[in-house]
């Protein structure tokens, strides 16, 4: 049973929209606000392929004994022109899941590891993510990777 990690492939949108619709699904389970259709999935898989032409980005899948089971979509985001220079440039993890049946196994570890790598990679000193509020579990999984929270983001409905 081992867990390879390998770049994107064309061939892999279908697989990558599956994982979408799987994240969609539990985070819309916490805070009923993510679309759950198949179509929307696709669209993010269509996205991630966009983001790989158009930028310094990598989308990351994990396999376990030949099957995907986990994905990271990653890149270099560019903060406010207040941050520091030094901080201003960071590694950005967009989306990090994996498959329902496939955690606890370390997947998602090795993804965040592979995040790092790739942040350190290109001399940048920090990596950020955004997590739902709810979303308890992934939440104590980034605090056991050294993550720390950074901002609060607020939302006022307005009916």
């Amino acid at each position: 049973m081992s867990i390879v990690l390998r770049p994107y492939r064309p061939s892999d949108r279908a697989a990558v929209a599956g994982l979408l619709l799987e994240l969609n699904r539990h985070e819309n389970a916490i805070s009923g606000e993510s679309r759950t259709d198949v179509e929307t999935a696709q669209i993010g898989a269509i996205e991630a392929e966009e983001m790989l032409a158009g930028g310094d980005t990598a989308v990351v899948l994990a396999e376990r004994d030949g099957e995907v089971a986990g994905l990271l979509i990653w890149y270099v985001a560019t903060g406010e022109s207040y941050v520091f220079e030094t901080l201003r440039r960071y590694g950005k993890v967009d989306a990090l899941v994996v498959a329902a049946r496939h955690r606890g196994q370390g997947i998602g570890n090795l993804l965040l590891a592979e995040a790092e790598r790739l942040t350190r990679e290109r001399g940048l000193s920090r990596m950020m993510l955004h997590v739902i509020e709810g979303n308890d579990g992934a939440a104590e999984a980034y605090r056991k990777f050294g993550f720390k929270p950074h901002s609060l983001n607020m939302a006022k409905p307005l009916d």
